[in-house]
């Protein structure tokens, strides 16, 4: 199917792609130095707002379009789905002082030094059953060939 628009008019980002798209296909590079971009803001932070990616986008000048904040907000949602950056409501305490309360700001995810909840340690803790494990049930500690191999371990 052929598109035709008038030279006066811009075409729509539904037939273009948007910011996202060059030449038809996915700039899968552009995303990833965007991506990059606000990833850098978050540590000097700590704590970062959307309005403050923004910013920090516009002031980077890796895009040679000018990106709106709906964009922007894109881009740092697939950082929370990437498991990069964590969304968290600002307490206006600590790190969250210069955030009014209840604002939506992200947060770096450290991958360092995970430490993992006691309960993660035993395999109840992890058991997709547990709700209908009981001491005398079909599921239960005595019949957990799971439970089993952890206390042999």
């Amino acid at each position: 199917m052929k598109h035709y628009i008038a030279a006066e008019f811009n075409p729509s980002t539904e037939i273009t792609g948007g910011a996202w798209y060059t030449d038809g296909s996915l700039d899968s590079d552009f995303i990833g130095v965007l991506k990059a971009t606000c990833l850098k803001f978050v540590p000097n932070l700590k704590v970062a707002t959307l309005e403050g990616f923004v910013e920090a986008v516009k002031k980077s000048r890796v895009s040679q379009v000018e990106l709106s904040k709906k964009q922007i907000e894109e881009l740092v949602e697939s950082l929370v789905c990437d498991n990069e950056l964590m969304k968290v409501k600002s307490t206006g305490i600590g790190e969250f002082a210069s955030i009014p309360v209840g604002k939506v700001c992200y947060k770096r995810i450290d991958k360092g030094n995970r430490v993992s909840g006691a309960m993660a340690s035993i395999p109840c803790g992890v058991c997709p059953q547990i709700s209908i494990c009981t001491p005398d049930g079909i599921v239960s500690p005595k019949t957990c060939v799971y439970y089993n191999t952890w206390l042999d371990f």
